[in-house]
């Protein structure tokens, strides 16, 4: 169901893209989002800033509405449970991460405080992590809701 990346450094849009694929399931995905995702990345040397991500999320809350609702915050504790709720009820979460650089991560399930991950730089099958331990150095959510939930 999700793709790989093509390069080192276009994860965050080949998890946009991932993200909107698992909740349109069958359906289109709207040009217009592919293109805000596809225009706004890349906006630093080699990859694409947490400006650039929020921008594009917020690019999206306008061409996806009313279908998708995407949220934005820093991770703070207290998150955790937006990130449970999310997941519990059909939703996906991307975790942007920061080690040297900033890496995305795709949270897309959710069973006794573990997050199922599909990293695209790596692998192509699922990882499980205790969600404290991966929110540990998550420094932006981005959080895609189904409006009918």
């Amino acid at each position: 169901m999700f793709i790989k990346q093509f390069s080192k450094n276009d994860c965050v849009p080949i998890q946009f893209m991932n993200a909107l694929r698992y909740l349109y399931k069958d359906e289109l995905i709207p040009y217009r989002a592919i293109e805000a995702i596809y225009r706004n990345s890349f906006d630093i040397d080699g990859g694409t800033s947490l400006f650039g991500v929020e921008h594009i999320a917020n690019l999206l809350n306008v061409y996806l509405t009313p279908q998708i609702d995407i949220s934005i915050c820093e991770v703070k504790k207290r998150f955790k449970q937006l990130l449970i709720r999310a997941l519990n009820y059909g939703g996906i979460t991307l975790l942007i991460r920061q080690f040297k650089t900033y890496h995305v991560l795709l949270a897309y399930k959710v069973l006794n405080n573990k997050a199922t991950v599909f990293d695209s730089a790596t692998k192509l099958k699922e990882q499980t992590y205790d969600i404290d331990k991966l929110l540990e150095k998550t420094a932006l959510m981005v959080l895609f809701t189904k409006e009918n939930i």
